[in-house]
Order: structure tokens, then C-alpha cells, then sequence
């Protein structure tokens, strides 16, 4: 968690395993990851670990999104 304007919001790479986690479609957190990197919220190396996790999803867990 972090704060923005006095406001407790969850980082963008914390989101993103989060959607993960809820079985979310590869292609949408690939965009998602996409989009971070580009808008300088998601920094490079963690952006390559979230790729790779998301890569590393088993069909069975690319099936349910």
C-alpha cells in the first residue's frame, strides 16, 4: 500500500498480482503491464518479473480467466 493525496491505494504491480491471483486473462495483464511501463508507474525489472509470472501460468490457470 502507498498513498496518493492522503488516499491508501495498493502500487500498480501490487494490482497486478492481485489480478493474478484472481485468475484475470494473460492478455489483459500483459496490456496492463504494457501500459505501466510505457506510463513510467511500473518500473522495468519489476515489469520483467510480472511477465514472466504471467508467462509461467499453466494452461489450466489461463482457461479460468
Amino acid at each position: 500500500m502507498t498513498e496518493q493525496d492522503d488516499v491508501p491505494v495498493t502500487t500498480v504491480g501490487r494490482t497486478i498480482r492481485d489480478c493474478m491471483a484472481a485468475g484475470t486473462d494473460p492478455a489483459q495483464l500483459r496490456k496492463a503491464l504494457d501500459q505501466a511501463t510505457a506510463d513510467g508507474t511500473l518500473r522495468t525489472r519489476e515489469a520483467a518479473e510480472l511477465t514472466a509470472a504471467v508467462d509461467r501460468r499453466g494452461p489450466e490457470e489461463r482457461s479460468r480467466a
